[in-house]
C-alpha cells in the first residue's frame, strides 16, 4: 500500500528516527560491541520500527475504511 509505504519511509528519512540510530550506536559502541553487532541491532531496531508502523497504518485504515482488503478480494468484489 502506497500510503503504508509512504509512513515507513517518512519515518526512515525523519531527524528524529536518525538521532535515535546515532544514540543507539554510540550506546552500543560504549558498551563494546563489534561493528558487526552494533550493524545488527541497528538492523534489528529498523525493522522493529517498520513493523510498528505498517500496523499502527493497517489499524488506522481499518478503524477509518471498516476493513482493510488486499487486492485479489477486491477485484473479486468487482467481478461479483
Amino acid at each position: 500500500n502506497e500510503y503504508i509505504d509512504q509512513a515507513v519511509s517518512s519515518r526512515k528519512n525523519s531527524s528524529e528516527f536518525k538521532q535515535e540510530v546515532q544514540v543507539l550506536e554510540a550506546t552500543l559502541r560504549a558498551e563494546g560491541k563489534n561493528e558487526e553487532e552494533v550493524d545488527s541491532l541497528v538492523q534489528k531496531k529498523a525493522t522493529n520500527d517498520e513493523q510498528s508502523i505498517r500496523m499502527k497504518c493497517k489499524e488506522h485504515l481499518q478503524a477509518s475504511l471498516g476493513e482493510v482488503l488486499d487486492t485479489p478480494t477486491i477485484l473479486n468484489r468487482f467481478s461479483a
